[in-house]
């Protein structure tokens, strides 16, 4: 993985919450995720769905400089199509992000002490689905769950007149 770490010179970074680990991504690394998502799905059928892309990158870019680290998520509230746990399991994915616990910015890579670090070097990908995900499912080499993203699939609802 090749996200931010801890010796970067306190450069503040996007972070996003998981139950046991925050996961760490640098801003140049989200624009150009967010870029390659909707360079990528132009060839959806839905057209929206690239151009939300676009318009999400120029979100993060309004957002600098930032000041302290920040949580992603911060996104969503403001922007109901913002899918902040799948864009972070692309920047899993991708390799463009790192994983520590809450004290992962709090000290310098030189003075953690050996055998006492929780950030993570390795993950373990799990991914349900044929084509696209479903479920994505991070683990440290040890099998501990980092990060799991689900998507939740809707069916169309029928109407009164297409049931028999």
């Amino acid at each position: 993985m090749s996200g931010p770490r801890p010796d970067e010179g306190g450069v503040p970074v996007y972070y996003y919450q998981a139950p046991k680990y925050r996961i760490f991504m640098r801003t140049a690394d989200v624009q150009r995720t967010l870029r390659e998502l909707a360079e990528e799905s132009r060839s959806h059928p839905n057209p929206e769905i690239s151009r939300r892309y676009v318009a999400q990158a120029e979100e993060v870019d309004k957002d600098q400089p930032l000041r302290d680290h920040t949580d992603l998520s911060h996104f969503a509230l403001r922007d109901p199509y913002w899918d902040v746990p799948y864009l972070v399991s692309e920047m899993l994915r991708r390799g463009r992000a790192s994983v520590g616990d809450q004290r992962y910015f709090k000290r310098s890579s030189t003075s953690a002490v050996a055998g006492q670090s929780d950030d993570l070097k390795m993950l373990r990908l799990y991914a349900w689905g044929d084509e696209a995900p479903v479920e994505r499912k991070f683990c440290s080499m040890e099998g501990v769950e980092v990060f799991d993203m689900a998507y939740e699939i809707l069916q169309p609802s029928r109407s009164s007149r297409d049931v028999k």
